[in-house]
């Protein structure tokens, strides 16, 4: 599995994760009685804070996820390259914006 995959499985498995945990104390809530099935606001304002916070990353997550779904490695190369070809390492970070690496077709 390629790292582009392995961290999209992971962010996907993050959103589901605050999806499951947010609706399980709503469960909780209602099941106690103390808050009406019919009660929950979108942002869970009516909440604690922590509750309004699960609200916001969950949604951040769902925002989010078409952006970091399009990352994708082109390079096009699979480890099949000679042991002496030269390598171009780049480290950089890109926020809500991307960075294109292609070979050179000779």
């Amino acid at each position: 599995m390629s790292n582009t995959a392995f961290a999209l499985i992971g962010f996907i498995a993050w959103t589901l994760f605050l999806l499951v945990l947010m609706e399980t104390i709503r469960t909780y809530l209602v099941v106690t009685g103390r808050v009406p099935a019919n009660g929950f606001t979108p942002d869970n304002g009516n909440l604690s804070p922590f509750m309004q916070r699960l609200a916001r990353a969950h949604a951040n997550c769902l925002e989010g996820l078409p952006i970091f779904g399009g990352l994708e490695d082109k390079t096009g190369r699979n480890g099949d390259a000679p042991l002496d070809a030269p390598v171009l390492k780049v480290a950089g970070t890109a926020i809500f914006g991307g960075v294109g690496v292609k070979t050179r077709q000779e």
